[in-house]
């Protein structure tokens, strides 16, 4: 969502990180409030502001790879879905498998297989 905010406003790094800061609330904000506004726009301050989020909510790298090997292996298509809708979400949750597991090698058979 935010990136489609930056690309449709055509917003800098700096205005988007104080859309992010207004936009936070509780304990979000609290985990920003470690920066100064100035050390968030300026350059790098939007990044790090995404790591001090990333850092205090974000889901513990073990969990994530767990996740996405989880829904990989356990995609199946349900009845009413459409083929195309089924091998997208495939090939989406593929992607993001191989994203957080990037030494897994998933053979052309393999995937066909499951297709």
């Amino acid at each position: 969502m935010v990136i489609a905010e930056k690309r449709l406003y055509r917003l800098e790094d700096e205005e988007l990180a104080m859309l992010v800061y207004k936009a936070c609330k509780g304990e979000a904000r609290d985990v920003l409030d470690q920066m100064e506004i100035e050390d968030m726009i300026s350059t790098g301050g939007l990044p790090r502001m995404w790591l001090l989020l990333d850092e205090a909510f974000g889901e513990p790298e073990n969990d994530k790879f767990e996740a996405a090997e989880e829904s990989y292996q356990n995609y199946r298509r349900t009845a009413g879905t459409s083929i195309s809708k089924y091998l997208t979400t495939l090939k989406r949750i593929k992607a993001e498998y191989l994203k957080e597991d990037p030494g897994s090698v998933i053979s052309d058979k393999s995937f066909a297989q499951r297709m």
